[in-house]
């Protein structure tokens, strides 16, 4: 689109919306995107993109979200051990989709879902008991794949309040597959404030598309629907609780589940809060995550 033709379509819309949506990108001003105002915030910030390659930002309470501007270098620092030292890297990042961030709290009690039954499905799942299984590190020893508990089976369960059984159907991850696709068709992560705290979250590397959609409203519930566009076409559902503090992302094929259907299903998880406390490593320097996308899983992706 020419920057002459956004201006002819800025004049088509009221004087006022358009005002707040600059004083919104000017970061003077934090607003709630609205259906109403959609258009022009698009509007506006295609009109940035196309004046300067300024990026953006929409806010949904405690979630905001970034498009990286064009040519930007995302510079973040790994750490990592072994048996010696302490290591870290820089890790530059440089065509990402969306930077996300959530205004969470350093610490909190672990949230879990339990999966839902799905028959005879093909699935695959990260449960509470496999993590406090490995989860008993040795001093100096740090993994960030799976959620860093560090503690031990059995005081695991008596932190949390929770029998063996119960931990075995409270899962951070879960997954769903057909039979005749290698990439999950539906995919469900929590994250606590500990993994959310200071850390952006990466959705789409290597030139994917993404599109904001729309922010559906909940009580006492933050959402926000994103498209996703690689290789194949997913849509997602972030949902915030703020109270408990946990941040339920949703990823499914476009093809089989819209945005209704996300949020019916995140209605029909049960979230169990546990008394385990868990804070945000102080000397943690990791500042990003990378959301999981249905792409990562297909051999393309790698080459």
């Amino acid at each position: 689109m020419k920057a002459e033709d956004i201006l002819y379509a800025m004049n088509e819309v009221e004087d006022e919306p358009l005002r707040r949506a600059g004083q919104w990108l000017d970061g003077k001003k934090a607003l709630r995107l609205r259906p109403h105002i959609g258009r022009v915030l698009l509007i506006a910030a295609a009109l940035a993109f196309a004046l300067g390659g300024i990026g953006w930002y929409v806010y949904h309470s405690a979630i905001a979200a970034r498009f990286p501007r064009k040519g930007e270098t995302l510079t973040y620092h790994e750490a990592y051990y072994d048996e010696h030292a302490e290591y870290e890297e820089e890790v530059q990042i440089s065509r990402a989709g969306l930077v996300i961030q959530v205004d969470s709290e350093a610490e909190s009690r672990v949230c879990l879902f339990t999966p839902p039954d799905v028959g005879f499905a093909r699935t695959a799942f990260m449960n509470f008991a496999s993590v406090l299984e490995t989860g008993e590190l040795p001093e100096g020893v740090y993994t960030s794949y799976p959620p860093e508990l560090r503690v031990g089976l059995e005081e695991g369960l008596r932190q949390a309040g929770v029998s063996r059984t119960e931990a075995e159907d409270l899962c951070f991850r879960w997954y769903l597959y057909q039979e005749d696709r290698e990439a999950p068709t539906l995919m469900v992560e929590i994250y606590n404030a500990y993994d959310l705290y200071g850390r952006d979250l990466i959705l789409g590397l290597r030139d994917a598309e993404v599109e904001i959609v729309s922010e559906p409203e909940t009580e006492g519930i933050q959402r926000l629907e994103l498209r996703h566009h690689q290789l194949l076409e997913s849509n997602y559902l972030l949902q915030f609780d703020s109270e408990r503090q946990y941040l339920l992302v949703i990823c499914g094929d476009s093809a089989s589940y819209d945005f209704p259907a996300l949020e019916a299903f995140a209605d029909s998880l049960a979230i169990q809060q546990t008394k385990l406390t868990v804070t945000a490593r102080e000397t943690d320097s990791r500042g990003f995550k990378v959301l999981a996308t249905p792409d990562g899983w297909l051999p393309e992706a790698w080459q």
